[in-house]
């Protein structure tokens, strides 16, 4: 059986999708690509893209910051508030992040 893994190692097929927030233009330094997920055991995971002005910004070589992506976890509060900041539905919210409301 096949599963989707990511380049982290992460078999996001087993994962519920929550939602998806994306700004910006390609090459604009403030252009940003996440996606909000929660895991089988209930953990937050955060996987984006993003130009050099935002939190997946990566410091290079000779240049000050370039774009960059990563995953990183987030608490069941920090998830919260970043599903009402990217204006995921309410219902969508209720259903996954329902006890901290």
């Amino acid at each position: 059986m096949q599963r989707m893994v990511n380049e982290n190692g992460f078999a996001l097929a087993t994962y519920a999708r929550i939602g998806e927030y994306c700004w910006g233009a390609v090459g604009d330094p403030r252009q940003v690509s996440e996606v909000l997920y929660k895991s089988p055991q209930g953990r937050f995971l955060l996987v984006g893209d993003g130009g050099a002005m935002t939190r997946w910004g990566k410091k290079a070589n000779q240049k000050p910051w370039s774009s960059g992506r990563g995953v990183v976890f987030l608490e069941p509060q920090e998830a919260l508030t970043w599903c009402e900041q990217a204006k995921i539905d309410p219902d969508v919210i209720n259903r996954y992040l329902g006890e901290l409301l």
